[in-house]
């Protein structure tokens, strides 16, 4: 059990090092919290908070530096503490650059998604990560075949939630443009405003007699409309602000880690993964926490919205940084951009809903 006076003096050594990445010492200490109490008691304390694994020494210096045990205490029992400074610590030059990117109220909300990535990457000068709606949820509004060649057709698919998303298929010789358009008319005829996954399970099991042989294979292959899914899947990923971390790594002699960052990036599920936080609030998850390979000294802040159509339509979004990032100051951006996206999220479905 910590007194308070450790508890601070945690704190000062935590929020000292994410500035400094130098080691802390007793009277750095003082100066940083103005404890009324010697060097002496201060240094005390500090071998209490070694001995339970929450800062340790570096070298010969009399300093200290947090541990993984240390963040993962501070984040728990003492960043939620301070959610009112969390609430409004957002400068006003902050608060206007959060503000620009939901002016418009015509923006699809994928494009929402990526704009709010971009700009907690630059507040943060971390890696921003958003994972938008997953494709399987989305709801057709158009579905049509427009010609490219002689042989080659672009499938574009509209859904209800503002996505519009194209693929050009090379058509085998045994499909005529004319069955392709059939098939379009009948799923704007009858399939609009089901899910997608919805709309794949009527054309294999209500439609098919409906279909010449030709288009009875290429369903029954599923080449043609279940690759858009998987590249709409693939598409919700937006990263950003990567040459950021980059920098940082590479200046503490990290930069193995890199390579590791790389595979993380490239796999939409392993970002799934580490991304989601179960729950709704902000998240964080330290070092060894992510349980992810080669990335012990990193971690991630997260958090997900949840709305929409039965309530269905989830985005996460996450920072990622180093271990030593200041936990305090990322939660402020952090919640000044959620607390917005949130707001714009309920908007969104709600003129949805009045127009439809």
């Amino acid at each position: 059990m910590l007194s308070k006076r450790q508890i601070i003096v945690l704190k000062a050594i935590i929020d000292a090092y994410s500035q400094s990445e130098e080691p802390i010492g007793s009277k750095s200490i003082l100066k940083l919290t103005g404890l009324e109490a010697s060097s002496a008691t201060i240094r005390n304390d500090m071998a209490k908070l070694e001995k339970l694994d929450l800062i340790k020494k570096m070298h010969s210096s009399s300093g200290r530096v947090p541990t993984e045990a240390g963040y993962r205490f501070y984040i728990n029992y003492i960043l939620p503490k301070n959610g009112g400074i969390i609430d409004s610590g957002l400068s006003e030059a902050e608060n206007e650059k959060v503000s620009e990117i939901f002016q418009s109220p015509y923006l699809a909300l994928d494009e929402i998604v990526n704009r709010s990535t971009e700009l907690l990457a630059e507040l943060t000068n971390y890696v921003a990560i958003s994972l938008g709606p997953d494709a399987y949820h989305y709801h057709l509004a158009g579905f049509r075949f427009v010609p490219v060649t002689s042989r080659q057709v672009m499938l574009v698919l509209v859904t209800e939630e503002g996505t519009v998303e194209t693929q050009i298929y090379r058509l085998p010789d045994s499909v005529s443009m004319e069955a392709l358009e059939d098939m379009a008319n009948i799923i704007n005829r009858d399939l609009i405003g089901l899910s997608l996954p919805s709309v794949l399970v009527r054309l294999k099991s209500n439609y098919m007699s409906y279909f010449d042989e030709s288009i009875r294979r290429l369903l029954y292959e599923g080449s043609i409309i279940e690759d858009l899914l998987k590249k709409m899947d693939a598409s919700r990923v937006f990263v950003k602000g990567k040459a950021n971390l980059y920098n940082h790594l590479y200046q503490s002699d990290a930069y193995q880690q890199v390579e590791n960052l790389n595979r993380l990036f490239a796999n939409p599920n392993l970002l799934d993964t580490l991304i989601d936080p179960g729950d709704h609030g902000i998240q964080v998850k330290v070092g060894k926490d992510m349980q992810a390979d080669g990335l012990n000294h990193l971690s991630i802040m997260a958090t997900n919205f949840v709305g929409g159509n039965n309530d269905q339509q989830t985005i996460s979004v996450a920072i990622l940084g180093p271990e030593n990032m200041s936990y305090l100051r990322m939660a402020q951006l952090f919640q000044g951009v959620r607390l917005q996206l949130n707001h714009y999220i309920d908007s969104y479905y709600k003129n949805d809903k009045e127009e439809g």
